[in-house]
């Protein structure tokens, strides 16, 4: 009645669309409620052979969204080290969210959403979502020079600097 969103339907026509529904819906069930403050994951409203309904999450813009947040980064590295304590089981628990980037790490009043689980894996090695996120900002935003963002990450300087060195502290790896 407000013209506010109350949920996002995800939809696939396919085999490999309703393969990839399922397999997000069973990550954001066993993973999403692991995840640390501030991070959060949209609840499963509904969920059939081909339809996984989300809650919707209201998100604001961010003015510099290339850029990790330090306690974005240090949650992201904590969710790994919970993961991993436990990478593979009869549940599906899994190490990395996959496809951490801008467009899918939204701001909300209540902390940071971490949406669209289709590519969660088993297998992610320390700092795969840190440096998915950096790696897709660069390339698809383009905001900071190669050498800037090359220099950053190797001197640890600047906020790429601090945000690997808050996922290296979360993720109990310092």
């Amino acid at each position: 009645p407000d013209g506010q969103p109350q949920a996002v339907a995800k939809v696939a026509t396919d085999d490999s669309g309703r393969q990839a529904l399922k397999h997000e819906a069973a990550a954001l069930s066993v993973l999403g409620p692991r995840l640390p403050a501030p991070l959060f994951a949209p609840q499963i409203l509904a969920r059939t052979d081909g339809l996984l309904l989300l809650e919707a999450i209201p998100w604001r813009a961010r003015l510099r969204p290339w850029d990790l947040p330090e306690d974005v980064a240090w949650a992201l590295g904590a969710f790994f080290r919970a993961a991993s304590g436990n990478r593979r089981d009869d549940r599906g628990v899994v190490a990395a969210h996959g496809d951490c980037a801008p467009w899918n790490l939204l701001r909300s009043r209540s902390g940071w959403a971490l949406v669209d689980w289709e590519e969660a894996r088993d297998d992610g090695p320390p700092f795969f979502d840190v440096f998915h996120y950096v790696t897709q900002s660069h390339i698809l935003l383009k905001r900071r020079p190669a050498r800037v963002l090359l220099a950053d990450l190797t001197t640890r300087a600047g906020r790429i600097g601090a945000a690997i060195d808050a996922y290296a502290d979360g993720a109990g790896l310092l």
